[in-house]
């Protein structure tokens, strides 16, 4: 029976990562096992010369509807909804032990104590924040914890076990549809699910320990010392004196890996209060620019971000497929550009774009005119309420809480257009009629 395994999952683009990811463990944990899921590439001898450890294809696990999966979900809902048939395989291979990091994580030391919850627990979770305060101060809003849950999911480890089986089947079950990164619906990929667990699922422990997932959202919390050339963690908030906690890794994420070459503008945001981080997080970034990691993130595309003839799929593409697959209409591949596909469709509706266009990860920093036409709409607004009045005007605002949401758009697509009913509420999971 072999024992421990850790793995990861990550698209081509993103296996430097595996690698800083894979040399941290090894370094502190040499008898580990580590596997690195890819989702983007069947052939795996095509990429594994850009790998240090064993690749493994998404074929193995045998994902029903595999392109459509790939479709109807971005990148990280993709690579999240597949992470439970990743450990079914794992367990499959007779591993007792599984953990899962993020590939953005950096492993400081051994992972002896969690190893030892396993002994008693089947699984094991990390929260965002530990502490409560009358007076927050952290860098995250405590709000954000509500809407993607109250578990950080760049972190999570399992033990073969009855337990771990019925879990995984019912994680899995529902992340089939429902791996959205969409808070109107309470969905964030699969992380929020994972609220559930202490109900459902008592054989499990809530992993207390301060240098466990340490991260942008709770390094308020922690305070990190360097001694005798070892991280350790202590408590920043009660200004504790003792310290007693090893640093196990720190998940970086949210940071911009596409700057790489600069400190300063790696760091999404001041740390004047946090100075202790900034030695690791710059630690890190040479990490980055030693693993080649943004060149690479340049060279290798991600392949179902695209149709077959190199246009774009995009969100709102992805969300009026899911529209169409909730109401039983079937495509044999959703990136095929043959007649009677999709793209067909969307192409006759004018609702391709011919080039490049990235609607996906709108940042209103990044376009300068972003105030002037903000401003636009505004005056647009009062002048709807001098002319309709205020009752009108809120009509409209709760009407398009729902009606603008991208699966209500279906409407667009002349050839269904009469044939699916738009939901007449905010929320749209779980509305299909039974």
């Amino acid at each position: 029976m072999k024992i421990n395994v850790i793995f990861t999952i990550v698209t081509k683009s993103y296996i430097p990562l595996a690698n800083i990811l894979g040399d941290s463990i090894l370094k502190n944990q040499p008898e580990t096992n580590f596997k690195v899921f890819v989702v983007d590439e069947q052939e795996i001898d095509k990429i594994s010369a850009l790998s240090k450890f064993d690749l493994i294809s998404l074929e193995v696990l045998e994902i029903t509807d595999f392109e459509s999966v790939a479709f109807k979900y971005n990148l990280t809902e993709f690579c999240t909804a597949i992470k439970p048939k990743c450990f079914e395989y794992l367990f499959a291979q007779n591993y007792t032990n599984i953990i899962y990091l993020d590939p953005d994580v950096y492993v400081f030391s051994d992972f002896d104590s969690i190893y030892n919850n396993l002994k008693n627990y089947s699984i094991c979770l990390t929260p965002h924040v530990l502490y409560p305060e009358m007076d927050y101060s952290g860098f995250w809003p405590q709000g954000a914890f509500l809407a993607s849950g109250i578990y950080n999911l760049g972190f999570i480890a399992l033990r073969a076990s009855e337990n771990t089986n019925k879990f995984l089947n019912w994680w899995s079950k529902n992340l089939q549809d429902s791996c959205y990164n969409d808070r109107s619906d309470g969905l964030f990929t699969d992380q929020k699910w994972i609220d559930f667990c202490p109900v459902f699922f008592p054989d499990m422990i809530i992993l207390r320990e301060l240098g466990l997932n340490v991260a942008l959202w709770n390094i308020h919390e922690r305070m990190i010392s360097l001694i005798d050339g070892k991280y350790y963690i202590n408590k920043r908030l009660e200004k504790d004196n003792v310290i007693n906690n090893q640093l196990n890794f720190i998940h970086f994420s949210n940071f911009n890996f596409s700057k790489a070459e600069s400190l300063e503008k790696f760091i999404p945001f001041t740390l004047e209060r946090c100075t202790d981080f900034i030695p690791l997080v710059d630690f890190y970034r040479t990490k980055l620019i030693e693993y080649d990691f943004v060149s690479s993130n340049k060279r290798y595309k991600y392949k179902f971000n695209y149709f077959q003839n190199g246009i774009s799929v995009n969100k709102f593409h992805r969300r009026l497929y899911r529209k169409l697959l909730e109401n039983d209409f079937k495509f044999d591949n959703p990136f095929s550009i043959e007649k009677n596909s999709f793209y067909e469709l969307l192409k006759k509706n004018r609702l391709i774009y011919k080039t490049e266009l990235n609607i996906d990860y709108f940042d209103s920093n990044d376009d300068k005119s972003f105030s002037e036409k903000f401003g636009v709409i505004k005056f647009l607004s009062r002048l709807f309420i001098k002319f309709f009045g205020l009752k009108r005007y809120t009509f409209l605002c709760r009407f398009g809480l729902w009606f603008f949401k991208y699966e209500n758009q279906i409407f667009l697509i002349h050839e269904f257009g009469n044939k699916i009913e738009l939901k007449k509420t905010i929320l749209y999971i779980n509305t299909k009629d039974k």
